[in-house]
């Protein structure tokens, strides 16, 4: 909801080797330029001067780090407008 414009969709897919869960949003998005950053620790997409969200840069950090600890995979998927990212969990 931080990033997002109100609009979040959630999506489930099973294969025979795992289970997928869709997260995509209707917000901002993330620039091209920053996309292999977001992973990172303490990583914002900078906004000049401007903070009006708040936050440390450690959700998508702690998200991947917890999803690979299960033996998942976390992914950015780049489908405009929508900002989507796929969790991988093997069965």
């Amino acid at each position: 909801m931080k990033y997002g414009n109100r609009e979040i969709q959630v999506a489930t897919k099973e294969t025979t080797t795992s289970f997928e869960v869709y997260i995509a949003d209707n917000g901002q998005g993330i620039p091209k330029s920053y996309q292999t950053d977001i992973f990172e620790k303490f990583f914002r997409v900078p906004s000049g001067n401007l903070h009006d969200v708040k936050g440390f840069g450690i959700g998508l950090y702690y998200a991947l780090n917890i999803i690979l600890k299960h033996n998942g995979t976390l992914e950015f998927l780049p489908q405009e407008p929508w900002t989507t990212f796929k969790i991988s969990l093997v069965k």
